[in-house]
């Protein structure tokens, strides 16, 4: 299933990682006003941007990213996410409040030394084009097979920042 941390208050910094790509931009901007509300800063890493690259490339690539976006665009309980329109979302929520809004983007550029990761991407991947039901199983098992016998990739997140304007 999904994990993910809530935002944390450390003192005058809130703090979130590997959740605004799960939330609704409606969510977005409640916290945003809760964290102006306490003209806190903010920082949030590891937000899933749907841009990936894996190589080699495989015929079913295609089919078994749509199924994953499909599934990873499921409300979780906070809305349906974002998506596509995270960063604006997150720059619009807190530029509304006065902040200063900061993005980057931060891959994770995955190769042979992280097999490991990399496996456990592809493994997550299929699972979830499994459950979409959208991908045939044949397919599925066969883009797995060959991305757990050696794959690299590069997978984007967008971190931001967001400070109280002066």
């Amino acid at each position: 299933g999904i994990r993910f941390v809530a935002p944390v208050r450390i003192g005058d910094l809130v703090t979130a990682a590997a959740l605004l790509d799960l939330v609704s931009a409606e969510w977005i901007g409640l916290l945003a006003e809760e964290v102006a509300r306490r003209k806190a800063a903010f920082y949030a890493v590891l937000n899933y941007t749907r841009d990936e690259r894996w190589l080699p490339l495989q015929p079913a690539d295609a089919d078994l990213f749509r199924a994953f976006h499909e599934h990873h665009a499921r409300d979780k309980g906070f809305g349906s996410p974002a998506g596509s329109d995270l960063i604006a979302a997150v720059t619009r929520a807190f530029m509304d409040r006065h902040y200063r809004v900061r993005n980057a983007d931060s891959p994770w550029r995955l190769g042979a030394e992280d097999a490991v990761l990399v496996q456990a991407l592809a493994t997550g991947i299929a699972d979830a084009a499994r459950e979409t039901g959208s991908v045939d199983e044949a397919a599925i098992s066969d883009w797995l097979r060959h991305r757990l016998s050696g794959a690299t990739c590069i997978v984007n997140h967008s971190d931001f920042f967001a400070a109280p304007s002066a």
